[in-house]
Order: structure tokens, then sequence, then C-alpha cells
């Protein structure tokens, strides 16, 4: 059953989920991504400029992504994805464990399927995003909104501490 303003939990395993505030800098001191993009000293993610990500675009990093799962991170580059309009991207079926997401719009998004064991997602859009039968199991989601959310079958063990 489904409410405006309600997650869609049906026949989905839940435990230990939460959402809180974050410290933007966090993702960053911890040396998660190589490098936070700044315009003069202006951080133009933070303040809502979020550039389009295409497909294809998408497609190569999850490539890339999927070469550094293989190699244990040997070769590739692990996926984060920082500040980026992902509404139109469709992921289904990726692997996306251990990928970074911060302040980026995937409202509407299609990731069913998608095994996100030990991924961070931190202050993102996630409204009626698709998770249809995903792995979230061990996801870190401090200050993302799920409302509308279609979980679906989905296995969700999601925590918010950032240590």
């Amino acid at each position: 059953m489904e409410s405006a303003g309600i997650l869609e939990l049906q026949r989905a395993s839940i435990s230990a989920f939460s959402i809180s505030a974050i410290d933007s800098a966090a993702p960053y001191r911890r040396g998660i991504c190589k490098q936070r993009q700044y315009l003069g000293g202006y951080d133009m993610y933070k303040h809502g400029y979020k550039p389009k990500l295409s497909q294809q675009q998408f497609d190569e990093m999850l490539k890339s992504h999927d070469e550094y799962l293989r190699t244990a991170g040997r070769a590739g580059t692990k996926l984060c994805v920082i500040g980026k309009d992902l509404r139109s991207v469709d992921a289904v079926g990726a692997d996306l464990r251990h990928a970074v997401f911060i302040n980026c719009n995937m409202t509407g998004a299609k990731f069913s399927f998608v095994n996100m064991f030990g991924a961070m997602i931190e202050d993102c859009l996630l409204q009626s995003t698709e998770l249809f039968g995903s792995q979230l199991v061990k996801v870190h989601i401090p200050g993302t909104n799920l409302s509308q959310a279609h979980l679906t079958l989905a296995n969700v063990h999601i925590y918010t501490d950032s240590n």
C-alpha cells in the first residue's frame, strides 16, 4: 500500500533504520572521495548546482567501478558521485557495492535489483526512486530523503553512524 509521504515497505526486511543530519565534510576528511570540487572557494554542489549525468557517462563510471571491485581496488576507479543530477539514470541490476553518492538528486532513478552493500548515500534525494529487490545492507544514508521510495522485496539494513 502506497500513500503520499509514506515508504512502501511491504515484504521488505528492515533493521536499524534511521535518518539523521550529516557533517558534509566528514566523507572528505575520511578520504572516501579523492577530490572535492570547488568553484572559487564556493562549494557549488552544496548550494544547488547539480549538472546532469548522462546514462552513457554513468555506464562508463559503472564499468570502471566493476573493474575496481573485480580487482579489489588494484585497477579501475571506485564509483564516487558528488553533486550530480541522476534522475534519468538506469542502474537496474548494477553492482554498486561500496559506491559513494553525496548530495545527488536521484529522484525517480531506476536502481532496482542493485547490490549496494556498504554504499554511502549522504544528503541525497531518493524520492520515488525504484529500489525493488535491491540489497541495501550496511548502507550509510544520513540526510537522505527516501519519501515514497519503492523498497518492495528489498533487503534493507541502513545506518547513520559516521565513525
